[in-house]
């Protein structure tokens, strides 16, 4: 699946299996993908609204999160399997529900 983005005067069109996660800064939502960063000034609840089909899930007031990119969930913290292992907070008041979602869509072994 593809999305279109804009921002910057032009029109960027990402794979959504490119996106590792989509982070908010301020009025900007940043779209952080395997190869590069594309800002928007859309916002996130619109974003995750579009995304939620296509099997992103809310993580944190700030932050979207790929589900196929998680590499691991530890106390309040989402680890993915990006170079970086980049870190995305799970906050608080989002953990119950995407715990609830992410079990709904994934095949988990307790």
């Amino acid at each position: 699946m593809n999305i279109v983005v804009s921002g910057n005067q032009k029109l960027q069109f990402i794979k959504t299996s490119s996106i590792m996660y989509i982070e908010s800064k301020g009025h900007v939502a940043v779209f952080h993908c395997s190869s590069e960063e594309i800002s928007t000034r859309k916002n996130l609840k619109d974003i995750e609204e579009m995304l939620k089909e296509a099997g992103f899930l809310r993580a944190h007031r700030s932050y979207i999160v790929a589900i196929d990119h998680i590499k691991r969930i530890e106390e309040g913290w989402i680890e993915l399997d990006d170079e970086e292992s980049s870190e995305i907070p799970l906050g608080v008041a989002y953990e119950a529900s995407f715990i609830e979602e992410l079990i709904k869509r994934m095949e988990i072994i307790l």
